[in-house]
């Protein structure tokens, strides 16, 4: 039958003792523990001091110290706390802290939580918390966020928001996604809502919302620089990385270097490497509003606008004189030569071979009303 284990190696004075419960203590105190719960173990000293519950885990000093008050109302059930002041004031039910201070100073809110480490989630509030790593989330973690990670969302993290990696995450938004060191920290609260930020440092000083960064670097100095646009989608090693305070929203920026520099136009695409970087001979303008530029340094360092232009190829409109507005611009080359476009509203194809003896040829015609070309 069942064992009914009471004042195993107890030293000081317990006013109830439940059955099937284990205590000790490795240090006698003055005190005199008022509730000690039901299929409980604690060991340590001033363990599961005040108010053990049902099948309850207190392992070192002060783990579980005031675990709540012997009213029915106020059980805390199946909690694990290992370590010292690990869930010190209780915490909420069905929790598990393990680690020194692990949610030391969490509250009954905290229920479902799961926190490993120094002091992670050490004062949650919040229910359904995962805190995982040296400090992960230990100031403020939201309902139903993960952080798993040394430092990972330390100050604050968002609402289901996720956080893996060393400092990854901080002031996340709700609904975000952080993965890698030190990626998308963020300097104010809940910044950067719905945003993804994968790879070492991106969106290192922070992210807005909706936005997409991927790779080393990507986007990592733009909320520093004063950037504010949202949904930008930033891929490739250093994609995005100097975009400021006058790049607009929903820009795409694909490739190494691509989009880096001030100034993406709003609704502009920029895919290759270089393409669209603004900056790269330390003058002039990138991407202009709703242009695409695919190729290796299109439209890089151009300092017209290049509002609606479509360029594709390599090296368009890279020097000075850029690409004008409302451009198509084609250009087939694989030595580096570059195309200027300076004029507005043209179109430009190079190269385009010289006609021979050959015969079939006709000359083609354009509808200036139309936009038509035909033979």
């Amino acid at each position: 039958g069942k064992k009914n284990f009471k004042n195993i190696i107890e030293t000081e004075p317990i006013t109830h003792i439940a059955s099937n419960q284990l205590v000790i203590i490795d240090k006698p105190v003055a005190t005199t523990r008022t509730y000690s719960g039901i299929n409980s173990i604690s060991i340590g000293e001033n363990c599961l001091q005040t108010g053990g519950a049902y099948r309850q885990i207190a392992i070192g000093a002060y783990a579980l110290f005031d675990a709540g008050i012997s009213t029915s109302a106020n059980f805390r059930t199946d909690i694990i706390a290992i370590g010292r002041e690990t869930l010190q004031y209780g915490g909420g039910q069905e929790s598990i802290a393990l680690g020194l201070r692990a949610m030391g100073n969490a509250s009954a809110a905290a229920e479902y939580n799961v926190a490993i480490g120094t002091w992670a989630a050490r004062t949650s509030v919040q229910p359904n918390v995962t805190a995982i790593g040296w400090k992960s989330c230990e100031i403020s973690p939201s309902a139903r966020s993960t952080s798993v990670g040394s430092n990972s969302n330390h100050d604050y993290a968002g609402q289901e928001s996720c956080a893996f990696g060393y400092n990854a995450g901080n002031n996340s938004g709700p609904w975000s996604v952080s993965i890698g060191a030190n990626v998308n920290r963020n300097p104010t609260i809940g910044r950067g809502s719905y945003s993804v930020n994968i790879g070492v440092q991106s969106a290192w000083t922070g992210s807005n919302i909706g936005d997409v960064n991927i790779g080393y670097f990507a986007n990592s100095q733009a909320v520093a620089n004063g950037k504010t646009a949202q949904r930008g989608v930033n891929i490739g090693w250093e994609a995005g990385q100097q975009q400021d305070s006058a790049t607009g929203d929903d820009v795409i920026t694909i490739g190494t270097l691509a989009g880096k520099g001030p100034g993406m136009g709003h609704s502009s695409i920029a895919i290759g490497r270089d393409a669209g970087y603004g900056n790269i001979f330390g003058n002039g303008t990138p991407c202009g509003h709703r242009s695409i530029a695919i190729g290796n340094r299109c439209l890089a360092n151009g300092t017209n606008s290049a509002d609606g232009s479509v360029v594709i190829g390599s090296y368009i409109g890279q020097q000075v004189g850029g690409a004008g507005s409302n451009v198509i611009a084609l250009h087939g080359n694989c030595n580096g030569a570059l195309l200027d476009i300076p004029n507005s509203s043209a179109f430009y194809v190079k190269p385009i071979r010289s006609k021979g003896a050959e015969s079939g040829f006709v000359g083609l015609f354009y509808n200036t009303s139309t936009g038509e070309i035909c033979y």
